[in-house]
């Protein structure tokens, strides 16, 4: 009796085929999935950036900057620090920085309409209240700074 042993060709066509449909069906999945934490990573990174430069404003008893790298564009990076002069950027004698941002990953943009530089003061209050938009494949997330010094994270 000759018993041979591995699989016919019609049962690695067939689990080939349930293959190809599962992947058909959870590639797009995963893609949302890693879009929306991308998305997600992007706006607490922004959110954690002013609770440090809000903290830092009341411990030190000084105005504390958040600066884009790139104007309203947020994107590229921004840093966090004590702008000693005021003039709106952390590369002064005086000046010292706390934190560097990099740029987002992953095609995340990050903008504003009004503003490339968010202020702390001691008291906890920022100048200017400030929207901005982190936005990846069509969704987006709204990050608004209001003017009392506190910062929320919505869906729209």
């Amino acid at each position: 009796m000759d018993k041979r042993r591995g699989y016919t060709l019609i049962e690695l066509l067939v689990t080939l085929a349930v293959a190809a449909i599962l992947l058909t069906i959870g590639v797009p999945a995963s893609q949302a999935f890693i879009a929306k934490n991308r998305l997600a990573v992007a706006s607490n990174q922004f959110l954690l950036s002013t609770l440090l430069a809000r903290s830092e404003a009341g411990k030190r008893q000084v105005d504390v900057s958040l600066i884009s790298a790139n104007g309203k564009d947020w994107s590229t990076g921004w840093r966090v620090g004590v702008d000693a002069n005021g003039d709106g950027d952390l590369a002064d004698a005086g000046d010292q920085i706390l934190r560097v941002y990099p740029a987002l990953r992953g095609g995340v943009s990050l903008r504003s309409a009004s503003a490339g530089a968010i202020v702390f003061s001691a008291t906890g209050w920022a100048t200017p209240a400030s929207t901005l938009t982190a936005s990846l494949n069509g969704k987006s997330r709204t990050i608004q700074v209001l003017a009392s010094g506190r910062v929320t994270v919505t869906k729209p």
